[in-house]
């Protein structure tokens, strides 16, 4: 298994802007690879904006499968402010939907 792999945004698009649920689809199917043979994958944001829908469409189902231990191997790059507090917030929101199912359990 290699070490770290780079996922680049911007090889998904021809404009700037990412927006679409189908392009973060297609990204997750990158990046569920990536995921397979890399220990840690970086996510570069170089180049693009996206929205708040498209990266909680391309990081929900992330976290849904493979739970906690993905804040471990995944790294972002390159990411403006906005877009920072975005997955920042799509991370806390995943964390505390954790919690409150593990003391549902408890």
């Amino acid at each position: 298994m290699e070490c770290m792999a780079l996922l680049h945004l911007s090889s998904f698009t021809s404009i700037t802007f990412l927006s679409s649920p189908e392009t973060a689809d297609t990204c997750h199917a990158e990046l569920e690879q990536m995921l397979i043979y890399h220990k840690k994958v970086e996510i570069d944001f170089s180049g693009v904006h996206v929205t708040q829908g498209f990266l909680q469409s391309l990081l929900a189902p992330l976290f849904l499968k493979r739970g906690m231990v993905l804040f471990d191997r995944l790294f972002f790059a390159n990411c403006s402010e906005a877009c920072e507090k975005t997955v920042q917030g799509i991370i806390n929101s995943y964390k505390e939907q954790n919690l409150a199912s593990q003391d549902q359990v408890s």
